[in-house]
């Protein structure tokens, strides 16, 4: 640090008496100006390319030719390099020294160094030091590339601190040379720190607390394409890099998972000096653990997400009472968790404990009815309770409407949610109309090249897939995914759920391979991004063991559904629908093979999750009846099968009605078994 906080001091022995401005930028400090091709004075009449012009040095080096290598007290100001800092140029200079300092100088316990390296130690890689800002390297002859230059110090560092200004929609996420040194920083296996000033540390809370959603939002929003450099031939040479390294859907997903993981570490350490200035039983209390519930959430860690929550209500109840919207709303988000979790019954008396709070104090038309009355329509729906779900869908828009329009991108997705409630009814043409309607308010008010709009138009193509419209389907998929590309990267995993709905109607077309290929290139991008222990990745596993079943595979089948059950046991739990499914998909491949017995048991370890999770009157739990009369029916065991069949035809008249073809023909092979019988 002795260089950084002498700084001042050089410059002002070398530009009589200078001081650095308050607001001085890096790029200022290093030209003299705003921008490197600017003309006109700047802020300083010193800068380090007018001070280096006559020797064409980096920094570093004309200190030492001038002998400015130590401090008064003896301190030196060079040493082998501990840190990398990554920080963008247009940022605040002044407050970045600072930033380093409070950094090195330890926070809560943890002095920020390198673990071999003490605090005082720290040696930092700044490029505006040690980079010949005359002749860079890749300019040299012969050029040396940009990961020539950058990789080695990274590597040797093992830890990069990355400067946010400001934290929630820092400048360095718009800059390549940033985005470049974050990557190169992920492959070489280093350390990413964040590292905050002292006036963000104090803004951190506020900010997380209140700004949650647009927070979020700034972090989904990283694109690496999208990112600057002042020399544009910069920028083309770091996306090449990019390109040919991780690739930018992978590089944006890697940056959002570290930033999304400082964020949970960072709340925590920030939960604790909240309790120690308010007192662990206070508002300011709750207020934090809501955020942090929420970024638990976000990661899929629902135990954490859960403890938080259950922490912020224990205060909210105690401080605020029972009828509080602070405390419905957080009741609300634990409802969220356990819908995630697949505990439906504890979702909804969740949900319906929220709403009668929010009724009584905020009135029927605000949001945060409409928000509960949205999770619940959400539950009904995974429950197979369509008629519910599309009631309380019905009372979301009326609320939406009201509030924020038709025209509104909200309202939008409420009518999407509607659309897949309907073509889980087998009400298709219905299912088009209001997805329909949904993708022209999303195209109109966010474009038709935003994700939600792609994400839509899948919606759409799912239900033509549903119709047997093949064709139709993956044309829509193909608009879909070419949005997805190009806003999100290939390697993004709404492109990979695009990819996965295209597999999925090769295999309806018989197109196996093709099927299988689709699913190897979603996997890549789950295992990446998600894990191998993700829902989404156990659902592409159970999708590719179903295609291996049809091509006759049933070993490789249930080694598939195997992998997808650990995942699916390890992520959601053993009483979760998903699972369920998967135990009847292996339920079919076993009775494939001819091996009857395991089939029954499969299917009866999906019966007891169905009816727990869904209940006995849910198209799943039917169909699973269902398949046991077929193969109680070869084992001859007509009694057993005739119930089957006849509780199945229940199920089906009561959702789709006595004429449906599902209905007549589980009747009618209920009738078949009585005759049998007879």
């Amino acid at each position: 640090m002795a260089f950084l906080r002498d700084l001042p001091s050089v410059v002002m022995g070398l530009a009589d008496g200078a001081l650095l401005p308050e607001e001085l930028t890096t790029e200022q400090l290093v030209y003299g100006q705003s921008a490197r091709n600017a003309t006109g004075p700047g802020p300083l009449e010193w800068c380090i390319a007018r001070t280096t012009e006559k020797d064409r040095c980096c920094f570093i080096e004309w200190c030492e030719l001038a002998g400015l290598t130590v401090s008064a007290d003896g301190s030196p100001y060079f040493a082998p390099v501990t840190h990398f800092v990554s920080h963008a140029w247009h940022a605040n200079f002044p407050r970045l020294v600072a930033t380093l300092e409070l950094y090195a100088g330890g926070k809560d316990g943890d002095d920020g160094a390198h673990p071999d390296v003490p605090a005082e130690k720290a040696a930092w890689f700044l490029d505006i030091f040690s980079i010949n800002q005359h002749v860079p390297p890749w300019l040299e002859t012969p050029p040396r590339g940009y990961d020539e230059v950058l990789k080695p110090p990274i590597a040797v560092c093992g830890r990069t601190v990355l400067v946010l200004q400001p934290w929630e929609n820092p400048v360095s996420f718009t800059r390549a040379w940033c985005l470049f040194e974050i990557m190169t920083t992920l492959e070489e296996g280093a350390t990413l720190d964040v590292a905050l000033s002292l006036a963000e540390r104090g803004r951190f809370v506020q900010t997380l607390t209140e700004d949650f959603d647009e927070i979020m939002n700034n972090i989904s929003n990283i694109d690496a394409r999208k990112a600057t450099a002042t020399v544009l031939e910069d920028r083309d040479a770091i996306f090449k890099l990019i390109e040919l390294g991780k690739g930018f859907g992978a590089l944006n997903d890697s940056i959002m998972s570290a930033i999304r993981a400082w964020l949970v570490e960072a709340a925590d350490v920030a939960l604790a000096g909240v309790k120690g200035s308010y007192g662990a039983v206070s508002i300011e209390v709750a207020q934090l653990l809501h955020p942090i519930g929420m970024l638990y959430d976000d990661q899929g860690r629902y135990e954490k997400s859960l403890e938080a929550y259950g922490s912020a209500l224990g205060l909210y109840r105690k401080l605020l009472g029972e009828e509080h919207p602070s405390t419905a709303m957080t009741v609300n988000n634990m409802a969220n968790v356990y819908s995630s979790q697949g505990r439906y019954d504890l979702a909804l008396e969740a949900y319906g404990s929220a709403l009668e709070v929010q009724i009584k104090t905020l009135g029927e038309g605000h949001p945060n009815v409409a928000l509960t009355l949205g999770g619940m329509a959400n539950v009904y729906g995974c429950q197979g309770r369509h008629e519910e779900a599309l009631e309380a869908y019905q009372r979301v828009l009326e609320v939406l409407h009201k509030t924020l329009g038709e025209e509104h991108p909200d309202t939008a997705s409420t009518l999407n949610n509607m659309g897949i409630v309907y073509a889980g009814q087998g009400r298709h043409e219905e299912a088009l109309e209001v997805q329909s309607k949904a993708l022209e308010v999303q195209s109109k008010a966010l474009g038709e090249e935003h994700p939600k709009t792609a994400a839509t138009l899948v919606g759409l193509a799912n239900v033509k897939s549903s119709q047997g419209c093949h064709d139709v389907a993956l044309e829509m998929y193909g608009r879909a995914l070419e949005v997805q590309i190009k806003v999100l990267g290939e390697a993004h995993t709404d492109a990979a759920s695009t990819y996965g709905g295209m597999a999925n109607v090769y295999a309806a077309q018989g197109r196996h391979e093709e099927a299988l290929e689709a699913y190897e290139r979603v996997m890549e991008v789950q295992h990446k991004a998600l894990g191998y222990e993700h829902p989404s990745t156990a659902s592409t596993l159970n999708n590719m063991a179903m295609v291996y079943g049809n091509q006759g595979r049933h070993d490789v089948a249930l080694e598939m559904y195997g992998r997808a059950l650990k995942a699916y046991s390890k992520a959601l739990g053993e009483e979760h629908p998903e699972f369920a499914g998967t135990l009847f998909n292996m339920a079919g491949a076993y009775d494939h093979d001819e091996r009857h017995h395991e089939a029954l048991e499969m299917y009866g370890r999906a019966l007891e999750v169905q009816r727990k999770a869904l209940g006995e009157a849910h198209t799943d739990t039917a169909t699973t009846l269902y398949n046991m009369g077929d193969v109680y029916e070869r084992q001859e065991r007509y009694t057993e099968a005739a119930a089957s069949f006849d509780y199945a035809g229940d199920v089906y008249a009561n959702v789709y009605g006595d004429e449906h073809d599902e209905t007549l023909d589980a009747r009618e092979r209920a009738s078949t078994m009585i005759d049998r019988l007879e």
